[in-house]
């Protein structure tokens, strides 16, 4: 029997020039920001998970500190890494609706204001905005939706201007011991390699 097939049509408008787009659908790096480090075989299912195997000259500087309470081992998580861009720019594509759900889904929810709420990927990724000073700095609570119920981690994100580069230095306090190499390697590719990618502020593009 011969197989049913049918034809989709889909327009959609995107506020960039037709060569930025172009690149996007097709430069490598800028498809593996949101097709996953290994494009082909990455399942549309697994977005979060971490490229941990990644070149080290492209994977951010981690460091760990681990303590443990009766309730839940817990350990604090810092991330380091470089974006050839202005800080007005990284702190808007970290808090800016339209600009975060290039990267976090389109249905991602965000209300980058005080005791504003968010949700990304999904609803896999959550928290609240504790502080906001633009463009310099971002704290907020942050959990996965596999971790215990009510259980939120401290995000504090600094951004330093050095040159025509931003030095973004992140400490993340309350992550679950067992999910340390989850959480380090998520912020990698699916927060900052994206944002790399989307919005050009690699330095190898």
């Amino acid at each position: 029997k011969e197989l049913a097939t049918c034809t989709v049509t889909v327009t959609d408008k995107f506020v960039c020039g037709r060569e930025d787009l172009f690149m996007a659908l097709t430069d490598p790096p800028r498809v593996k920001a949101y097709a996953g480090g290994d494009a082909e075989k990455v399942a549309a299912t697994k977005i979060l998970d971490a490229e941990l195997n990644a070149t080290a000259k492209k994977t951010p500087t981690t460091t760990t500190t681990s303590s443990t309470s009766k309730e839940l081992a817990t350990c604090t998580v810092t991330v380091t890494d470089k974006f050839v861009c202005g800080r007005e720019d990284l702190f808007m594509a970290l808090t800016d609706p339209p600009r975060v759900k290039a990267y976090a889904g389109g249905d991602a929810e965000i209300n980058p204001t005080v005791g504003g709420k968010f949700k990304l990927f999904g609803g896999y990724v959550s928290g609240e905005y504790l502080e906001l000073e633009r463009p310099s700095k971002i704290v907020q609570k942050f959990r996965f939706n596999t971790w215990p119920e009510g259980h939120y981690s401290t995000v504090t994100i600094n951004l330093e201007q050095k040159d025509n580069k931003v030095l973004l230095k992140l400490n993340q306090t309350k992550v679950p011991t067992t999910d340390k190499n989850h959480t380090e390697g998520g912020w990698s590719s699916n927060f900052f390699s994206r944002i790399k990618g989307i919005f050009g502020y690699g330095s190898s593009l």
